[in-house]
C-alpha cells in the first residue's frame, strides 16, 4: 500500500531550511483476522533531520496512522493469528508550498497466517473372528512453538558531544549459543551519533554495543542444534537522546 500526505512542522519547531535525512518505520498497533480479511492498523513514524534557517541541525518525528486490510484466499474460523513484517519499498520527501512537506511512501506487508487444522488419521483394522467397532477420538496437538516479543534496551554515551542532535542504531542478527540449561542470545549493534561539541563544531561518532539475553532451555530435551529451535529477528528500534 502507499502513503501520500502533506505534512507541516509545528510553530514551536525551528523553521525548515533544508532536508538532510529522513527514514520511515511502520509499527503495528492492532491486527486481527475477520473471516477472509486480515485487518492491520498501525503508525508510520517518519524521522526527519533538517537544517534550520538558524544554520543548525534539528530533528522532528511525525506519526502517520494507517489502516489496511488484505483479502485472504479462504475464510478462517476459531482463533487464527498472523505474523506480519513490514518493508519500506519507496520513500520520497520534498519541500512543498508554504513550508509544507510532501510525503510519498510505499510499504509492503509480508504475513504468515497460523491456524488450527483438523486432520483425520485412519488406521486399518482387521479381525476375521469378531466384529470391531472403531473408537474415534479428537486430540488437540500444538502445531508450532509459542512466539513472543521481548524488548531489549541498548545504551551508549559520548563525552565529546555537548549537544547530540540525531542518533541511529543498527541491530545485528543475534547469535544463539547453548550453555548448560540455558540458551544465550548474544546481541550486538552499532550506534551512530551526530551532534555539536563545546566549540559548536559539528561532530559524528559511532560506538559498538554488545549484550547477552539468557533464556531457559526446554527441560529434559536435548538441543543438539539450538539454531534450529530458536529464531530471533530484530524488528525495529526507537532511539532517544538524554543529556546527562
Amino acid at each position: 500500500f502507499a502513503l501520500d500526505d502533506v505534512l507541516s512542522l509545528p510553530s514551536t519547531a525551528p523553521e525548515l531550511g533544508k532536508i538532510m535525512r529522513y527514514c520511515l518505520r511502520p509499527v503495528i498497533m492492532e491486527q486481527k483476522i475477520v473471516t477472509d480479511k486480515l485487518v492491520i492498523r498501525g503508525i508510520a513514524n517518519l524521522h526527519l533531520l533538517y537544517l534550520g534557517t538558524d544554520d543548525k541541525l534539528h530533528t522532528y518525528q511525525f506519526e502517520l496512522p494507517f489502516s489496511q486490510y488484505v483479502e485472504l484466499h479462504r475464510e478462517y474460523e476459531g482463533c487464527p493469528d498472523a505474523r506480519i513484517r513490514f518493508a519500506v519499498t519507496a520513500l520520497e520527501l520534498d519541500s512543498g508550498e508554504e513550508e509544507s512537506l510532501n510525503l510519498k511512501a510505499g510499504i509492503t506487508a509480508q504475513y504468515v497466517i497460523y491456524d488450527c487444522v483438523s486432520v483425520e488419521v485412519v488406521e486399518d483394522m482387521y479381525c476375521p473372528k469378531r466384529h470391531i467397532e472403531p473408537d474415534l477420538t479428537q486430540q488437540q496437538i500444538p502445531s508450532r512453538l509459542d512466539a513472543f516479543n521481548h524488548s531489549v534496551q541498548a545504551e551508549c554515551s559520548w563525552e565529546d558531544m555537548l549537544d547530540v542532535v540525531d542518533v541511529t542504531f543498527g541491530p545485528e542478527q543475534p547469535r544463539i549459543v547453548r550453555e548448560g540449561d540455558q540458551v544465550i542470545a548474544e546481541l550486538s549493534g552499532i550506534f551512530q551519533a551526530l551532534g555539536y561539541d563545546e566549540l559548536g563544531m559539528l561532530r559524528s561518532n559511532s560506538a559498538r554495543w554488545e549484550s547477552e539475553w539468557p533464556m531457559d532451555a526446554d527441560q529434559g530435551k536435548c538441543m543438539q542444534n539450538p539454531r534450529k529451535s530458536r529464531r530471533l529477528y530484530p524488528v525495529g528500534t526507537v532511539c532517544k537522546c538524554v543529556r546527562m
